[in-house]
């Protein structure tokens, strides 16, 4: 899939990422070695203070609660709200909440990345294209506690509309990929599989 000149969406090849969602995950990486995931205590946060604008951080409680543990003050702008403590699923829209569910549970049980691409609808412009990227973490010494991290970007500056917080119900994403780190990808049907080196070509 590639993003052309008007930022519409052509899954034919792998799409290219943001240069901080490059960032974030070669981060992210570079934190789990030699594990499957990193632990979150163990974690150098300080590596990648001038995203946390636009990072969330969610509690993998059960398939059906993933509750906001963290959330940048970007992402607080545009919604208008802060939703710690909420469960992103209840501000899901509902035609696309079970597929959430399923996909998040996954990524919180399975050493893989989520990537996908979403219309932001905080953008003056329709053509306005953001990206999200989604890693695991091990939460607790139990090594069975776990939390996802997500990285938000954008493919241009463009001009909010200037009514945050009138709608933060988040809608289905145009286009999601699971990423293969070398451990496989979930295989029910929930999204495609895409190999991480394919991810970071560029």
């Amino acid at each position: 899939m590639n993003i052309n000149s008007s930022y519409h969406l052509d899954r034919e090849t792998p799409p290219d990422l943001t240069a901080d969602g490059a960032a974030f995950v070669r981060w992210w990486q570079s934190e789990r070695k030699p594990s499957a995931l990193p632990v979150r205590k163990d974690m150098r946060i300080d590596r990648i203070v001038r995203l946390m604008p636009r990072l969330t951080v969610l509690d993998a409680v059960s398939p059906d609660r993933m509750v906001f543990r963290l959330t940048g003050t970007d992402i607080d702008r545009q919604a208008g709200t802060n939703p710690t403590g909420m469960n992103v699923l209840d501000i899901t829209e509902p035609g696309y909440r079970a597929l959430r569910a399923q996909r998040l549970w996954n990524m919180a049980n399975w050493p893989a990345i989520g990537v996908f691409w979403f219309r932001d609808r905080f953008f003056a412009s329709e053509n306005g294209l953001s990206e999200g990227v989604t890693v695991p973490v091990c939460a607790g010494p139990d090594g069975r506690s776990r939390q996802l991290m997500t990285m938000f970007s954008r493919y241009r500056a463009s001009i909010d509309r200037g009514d945050p917080g009138s709608a933060i119900r988040q809608a289905m994403p145009a286009v999601f990929f699971y990423v293969d780190i070398g451990y496989g990808t979930p295989d029910d049907g929930t999204g495609d599989s895409l190999p991480l080196d394919t991810l970071l070509r560029a």
